[in-house]
């Protein structure tokens, strides 16, 4: 018998671009990180997000298709991303125009003790083992920290320049699923065994602890280090007081805003 906790809750942004997704039955927990186009679409009826409509996007396709293969879900919610944005009239023939989101799922199979998995972008997905070690189910998820290291030292003019060269490179050196066919070379999937695993955790770029060089990795041991002391609450509040202590990003840098939160456990 598991344990499943989950955290969802907004930055200091506009809306809530994360989402999560659980179906108990199917044994199936997902999150999501959307992220609106460059150019800020913002819905004119509902007053959306375009990062919004594509978490809550991937949450619908999940909904409808808890069965298939994780990896054609991930397609298919690329594919009716793009398709929604067709139906705004979005030009998706520039990239910064469109709207995407990350993901990271989980599918345990109790028949077999195993956990099959799949991810795209940064998204994370944290094994942690019987023995104290850990594991990343993407070590190499990072496409932010040289922004994030230059930011502080770059106008408003060469910020926006550094962002619109990153996010052209999506799909091309690092996965989105925003409508770009190109975003299924990006998904990374697994299977792993349960035997030795105590939790996995999933979560959005929101639940890492802030870094104030982001030239370095991120810091995991101390995120494991809270979590095993009060499971993902106790990382939370870590986060969020740093970030209270830091309200003009500048002793942790990240772009105009506290990151959005969504997050889920599993205790077995």
């Amino acid at each position: 018998m598991s344990t499943i906790k989950t955290i969802l809750e907004k930055g200091s942004g506009i809306q809530n671009e994360d989402n999560l997704f659980i179906n108990n039955d199917k044994n199936i927990f997902a999150i999501f990180d959307g992220a609106t186009s460059l150019n800020k679409f913002i819905d004119s009826v509902t007053n959306n997000t375009g990062g919004f409509i594509a978490s809550q996007t991937a949450v619908e396709i999940f909904q409808n298709n808890p069965d298939k293969n994780l990896k054609e879900i991930f397609i298919e919610i690329n594919n009716i991303i793009k398709t929604k944005m067709t139906a705004k009239n979005i030009d998706t023939s520039d990239i910064n125009n469109c709207w995407s989101t990350a993901a990271a799922v989980i599918r345990i199979d109790n028949t077999n003790n195993t956990v099959e998995w799949a991810q795209i972008s940064d998204c994370q997905i944290l094994f942690l083992y019987k023995d104290k070690h850990y594991k990343l189910a993407n070590p190499n998820y990072e496409h932010d920290s040289e922004t994030l290291t230059l930011k502080n030292k770059l106008n408003d003019q060469q910020l926006k320049d550094q962002l619109i060269k990153v996010r052209r490179q999506a799909n091309v050196s690092y996965g989105f699923l925003n409508g770009d066919p190109n975003a299924k070379d990006f998904i990374i999937t697994g299977n792993e065994s349960l035997a030795d695993i105590s939790d996995i955790v999933l979560f959005t770029d929101g639940l890492l602890i802030p870094n104030p060089d982001p030239s370095k990795p991120d810091d995991f041991e101390t995120l494991i280090s809270l979590y095993r002391q009060n499971g993902l609450q106790e990382i939370k509040d870590y986060v969020r007081k740093l970030q209270a202590a830091d309200p003009q990003l500048t002793k942790y840098p990240r772009f105009k805003v506290h990151d959005d939160i969504a997050a889920i456990s599993v205790q077995f």
